[in-house]
């Protein structure tokens, strides 16, 4: 048996990317307090601040169904009165209740189940891009 090693892979059509299942096709680092900037990210092509605790994240390149799976974090550099520093993230490829191939929407939540803006947010994509 043969080994191939290569530095780039390249389709016919589309992306390197859409060539390997399990890669990450999106993935974004974001500073959510104040200008909700973006620290790092792959595939997106601008963040939108919708309202407290809501970000909305545009892909550059669509995903091939509103099927795909995301991970999410957030955290905040402080804790509250209480000395607790719950928060709850959650994320889905729906704006304004219609899945989308497009974007997809980032909320955070305290452990009493307010809306925040966190400190830093991650999300991560995976599953087919168009």
């Amino acid at each position: 048996m043969s080994t191939l090693k290569v530095t780039n892979v390249a389709g016919l059509t589309g992306s390197s990317t859409s060539l390997v299942d399990g890669v990450a096709k999106a993935w974004v680092v974001l500073e959510a307090i104040g200008s909700h900037s973006v620290l790092d990210s792959h595939n997106n092509s601008s963040v939108a601040d919708l309202r407290t605790g809501v970000v909305t994240i545009n892909l550059s390149t669509t995903m091939g169904n509103s099927n795909y799976p995301i991970t999410q974090s957030c955290m905040s550099t402080y804790e509250n009165t209480t000395g607790s520093n719950g928060r709850v993230a959650t994320s889905s490829p729906q704006l304004n209740g219609t899945l989308v191939t497009t974007s997809y929407q980032m909320n955070h939540k305290d452990s009493s189940d307010s809306v925040i803006d966190s400190s830093r947010i991650t999300s991560v994509i995976h599953g087919d891009l168009a």
